[in-house]
């Protein structure tokens, strides 16, 4: 008969999984994750998490082969399901950078565990009436010991290591400047209106762009990662609107001068058509990368941006060090769910992505349209479409106005991005911008 104490012990085989497939995918983790071989339950996944940690101690890297190297060496590998095995757990991870989380939760299951072992032996021990009086007390107590020495910590910097850390990157910003550099705090956006506002787009946190339809939300978007793909890491916007011929198309404009209902049409004139050929190089060779996401869940999302991030640091190139969502009202949700907490999950995981990997994030949003209904029509923080959440957990929210949208006698081409707020700066201040309309292109304001 099955012992009642061990049968049904607390643990999760698909968790235990996770935190070796996140370590695969950045095995940087393993040496910031407190564990110990026996925080996994399954007999597969603690013969794995003991190869990785053999691996550690000899100072080799973490990968899929020498692992599978080293559980050879145990005489393992058959018996944790061979290389087949090890091969699925890079997929098994659904959010990577929430392993620490993970194991956070490995470590109080194995708090479970040994609290139902020693409490199950002891009521056992009492009712054969092996324990009485002071020795029950005493038992307890350091049942009680036990599981406080052994309560999971998440893993803390000293605030001097951190002071150290800001104060060489000021020094060296402040060098640069003196020589003449032009330095931002965050991504520079092109836009020398806006960036003298923001300083960039700030690492580490969540951004918001939002606008109503037609106001040029997705033009700026576009503005802004064309320009961190000339100076940065390969930006990556996901799409869940526009398609690749459109972003394709108003990238050509941009860069010929052509009209983009022109190039849809084919309708240009001689002189134009020769402009497209002399410039249209001029756009092939930027290197922003588009993903068509209709359908991806925030949490694919972000395992994509891990997955490219890793990838791209293997060949020794930079990647994502920009990611643009373009917008948040058309990422997946559970319909069963009330919206505005569904809106609340998805910022909750762009901003850990965000913070876990100290990338820039921004995310398009719709505006409400009461704004519609007010005689003043420049846009306010109350005005973000289901805003509570969104208000709270974006550190920078950014909204487009064009004044010609409602008033018939203001310059059409006058593009304004609004600061609604501003975790590091001003917030209620505007930069002027201007948009040529015909190529979708944003500048700033010609005198």
């Amino acid at each position: 008969m099955a012992n009642p104490i061990t049968s049904t012990l607390p643990h999760d085989v698909e968790l235990e999984r996770s935190v070796l497939g996140g370590i695969l995918i950045r095995p940087e983790l393993l040496a910031q994750l407190i564990l110990d071989v026996d925080d996994f339950y399954d007999p597969a996944t603690r013969a794995v998490f003991a190869a990785m940690r053999n691996l550690e101690a000899r100072r080799q890297p973490i990968d899929t082969a020498l692992v599978s190297d080293e559980l050879i060496r145990d005489g393992k590998l058959d018996s944790v399901g061979g290389d087949s095995f090890l091969g699925e757990l890079a997929l098994k991870v659904p959010v990577p950078e929430n392993v620490h989380a993970y194991a956070l939760a490995l470590r109080q299951h194995r708090l479970a565990r040994r609290a139902a072992m020693e409490c199950g032996q002891l009521a056992l021990d009492i009712r054969r009436r092996e324990v009485s009086g002071d020795q029950l007390l005493d038992r307890v107590r350091a049942i009680y010991a036990g599981l406080v020495e052994q309560t999971p910590t998440l893993p803390k910097r000293p605030i001097g290591e951190v002071v150290v850390e800001v104060i060489n990157a000021v020094q060296r910003d402040y060098d640069r400047r003196v020589k003449g550099e032009a330095v931002h705090t965050g991504i520079p956006t092109g836009l020398r209106n806006l960036d003298t506002l923001l300083g960039g787009i700030p690492r580490g946190v969540l951004t918001i762009v939002a606008g109503r339809p037609g106001h040029g939300k997705t033009t700026l978007l576009q503005t802004i990662v064309r320009e961190a793909g000339r100076y940065h890491d390969t930006p990556i916007l996901y799409s869940y609107e526009d398609s690749d011929l459109s972003f394709g198309q108003r990238e050509l404009a941009s860069a010929t001068g052509v009209a983009t209902h022109k190039i849809r049409s084919l309708d240009m004139t001689r002189g134009e058509f020769e402009s497209f050929g002399v410039h249209a190089s001029k756009a092939s060779r930027r290197r922003w990368r588009i993903a068509q996401a209709s359908g991806m869940t925030v949490e694919q999302v972000c395992a994509d941006v891990r997955s490219e991030r890793a990838r791209a640091k293997e060949r020794g190139e930079a990647m994502g060090g920009l990611v643009v969502v373009d917008y948040l009202q058309r990422m997946p949700v559970d319909t069963k769910a009330r919206y505005d907490q569904e809106l609340g999950r998805i910022c909750n995981a762009l901003v850990d992505l965000a913070v876990r990997e100290n990338i820039a994030v921004i995310a398009g949003s719709q505006l409400n349209r009461g704004i519609e209904n007010r005689t003043d029509k420049m846009p306010q923080l109350s005005d973000l479409r289901d805003s509570g959440r969104l208000e709270e957990l974006a550190k920078v929210v950014l909204a487009v106005h064009r004044p010609a949208k409602y008033e018939p006698h203001a310059d059409p081409t006058l593009f304004q991005v609004c600061v609604l707020k501003n975790h590091q700066g001003e917030a209620d201040v505007r930069a002027s911008l201007h948009w040529a309309l015909e190529t979708h292109l944003i500048t700033d304001r010609r005198d």
